[in-house]
């Protein structure tokens, strides 16, 4: 075959001539555009390998000439067939994708980088020229009787590039696909063999071995339409009738691949649409067991609440049941009993006396007393308003629609502590706060929130032993990143605990769930923060740090 070599540069074409004669090409050469025009309208040409940067005409206008009707009207002058173009390959110093789109919209069949390493441009050619053939690379078992006929079929499939391994019957073919079943990629075996038939070979490797798929093409001298018939029941792939021609075989041995290889890319789609389906429905699984698990760390949140509001209660029953209303009303009986000479009675009886300064002290309590029971009902208002939000955050979350609020950390941090003062109160939590992250974040309130009140309540119970009872909470802002720490100086967490403390399920309380931290990780997570954790081990205290970077604010 002969190869135009287009380049402006003599060393280049010498380069190229070398590697495309070594490969058994013949080469002509041309310095540019224009010259390699007027080759190609002398000599039948079957591939151009052309320089893009060329002068007086580049490689861009000259393809643009060899695609046009005048040129391809000659390409391969009598053995053109209808719409064959010439190849052209491109080479080029431009490596954008840009550049390579415009090779291809100006008619390249390929092209190749300058610099590239020796050989790729004879492999580029060969791709084009030399298609490889389908069945390259085959290996078939060939059972015949006869080694005439074995040695013709080795002929005809060697000059394939088809690997052949042989049997002289029907016995030795199964005996060998049994061992070698996954080397053998097709079955050529006579049908008529002393020991076993090749009728009797098909039925054993359908049935006996289980191999649908390999192809079985049988050959036969034998031309009754019953018998053909019976081959493919036996489950025969194809039959070829003595004597035959090469093509024949040949394009037998195709189709029946090619049926196997539809079959194949038919099964790799299914086995994607399968893997696909497979992967949503994990997806879904995932995302329903995380909802579930959410959904319980909610419950959770809200149960911490709930405990609150029943402290908050209490606190209201026992400062209404104890309220000095009743004296105010045994004081205001006293007055409605003297009232015809109360003046009397406030300035010489000995209680009446007493009364007026009663009165100014038990105004004073029922004033305490009303301002108590208003700051618990404040209370209870926004921890019912808390879960309220959570609810909602959860039903978002659920529909996969989160509302982001511009939220304070050091706001949500007072609100958090708000929830749990009953609980620092019953324990005499002592609070060291040290608050400097006013700017907000995008970011749902009622998961922050949560998120807080769980760590608040982890460091509270983790002191319920200690002597010394105090929790920390610090905030920090630098460079738009954001940093939340909440320590206390309870019972610390062992090494061993530590890299299992966020995993749903685990805890070291006996009364625990094993909801609270991990649905902190999972939310803190989620709100594209980090949650981490420090203790220097048992009877150290423990350190949750919370950061949020600039990129998730």
């Amino acid at each position: 075959m002969k190869i135009l070599i287009v380049d402006d540069s003599r060393v280049c074409r010498r380069m190229y001539r070398k590697e495309l004669e070594k490969g058994g090409y013949e080469t002509i050469e041309a310095s540019d555009g224009i010259e390699a025009l007027e080759v190609v309208h002398r000599n039948e040409i079957h591939l151009v390998v052309l320089d893009v940067e060329m002068p007086n005409m580049d490689g861009v206008e000259a393809c643009e000439h060899l695609r046009s009707e005048e040129f391809t009207t000659r390409f391969r002058g009598d053995e053109q067939a209808f719409g064959q173009v010439l190849p052209i390959i491109f080479v080029t110093s431009n490596p954008t994708f840009e550049g390579r789109i415009q090779s291809f919209n100006k008619g390249a069949t390929d092209f190749i980088l300058k610099g590239f390493r020796p050989g790729r441009l004879l492999e580029t050619v060969n791709r084009i020229l030399k298609p490889r053939s389908a069945l390259e690379g085959l290996t078939a078992l060939v059972a015949d009787d006869s080694k005439f006929v074995r040695r013709m079929l080795i002929k005809y499939m060697r000059e394939e590039k088809i690997n052949i391994i042989e049997a002289e019957n029907g016995n030795q073919a199964f005996d060998i696909i049994c061992e070698r079943q996954k080397e053998i990629d097709v079955v050529i075996t006579d049908l008529e063999m002393p020991g076993m038939n090749g009728d009797l070979l098909c039925r054993k490797i359908r049935r006996e071995l289980g191999l649908k798929a390999i192809p079985v093409v049988i050959l036969t001298a034998r031309t009754e339409q019953h018998l053909l018939l019976g081959l493919f029941n036996a489950g025969a792939t194809d039959y070829l009738v003595k004597p035959f021609q090469k093509e024949e075989l040949l394009a037998r041995l195709k189709v029946s691949v090619e049926v196997i290889h539809d079959l194949e890319r038919r099964i790799a789609a299914q086995n994607r649409a399968m893997d696909r389906q497979q992967e949503r429905l994990a997806k879904e699984h995932a995302r329903a067991t995380n909802q579930a698990q959410v959904a319980t760390a909610v419950l959770h949140n809200i149960a911490n609440v709930l405990n609150s509001v029943s402290v908050s209660c209490s606190v209201v029953h026992r400062r209404i049941h104890d309220s000095k209303v009743k004296q105010m009303l045994l004081a205001h009986g006293l007055i409605e009993d003297h009232l015809d000479n109360l003046d009397n009675y406030l300035t010489r009886d000995e209680k009446g006396k007493l009364l007026p300064e009663y009165l100014i002290a038990l105004g004073k309590r029922i004033e305490s007393e009303q301002i108590t029971i208003a700051h618990e009902l404040k209370d209870l208002g926004a921890k019912i308003q808390l879960m309220k939000q959570a609810i909602e955050s959860q039903q978002h979350y659920a529909k996969g629609n989160e509302i982001h609020e511009p939220v304070s950390p050091d706001a949500v941090l007072e609100e958090a502590l708000l929830v749990q003062s009953n609980l620092i109160e019953t324990h005499q939590i002592q609070i060291q706060s040290d608050l400097n992250a006013p700017n907000q974040l995008a970011l749902p309130k009622a998961k922050l929130v949560h998120v807080f009140i769980n760590l608040i309540k982890n460091g509270i119970e983790a002191m319920r032993a200690a002597e010394t009872r105090v929790l920390s909470l610090e905030s920090r802002e630098a460079q738009g990143a954001i940093s939340v720490h909440i320590s206390d100086t309870g019972i610390g967490i062992e090494p061993e605990h530590r890299k299992k403390l966020f995993t749903h399920g685990f805890t070291t309380k006996k009364d625990g769930h094993g909801f609270g931290l991990a649905y902190c990780a999972k939310a803190i997570e989620e709100m594209g923060g980090t949650l981490e954790v420090h203790s220097e081990g048992s009877g150290k205290g423990t350190r949750f740090s919370i950061h949020f970077s600039p990129a998730s604010n």
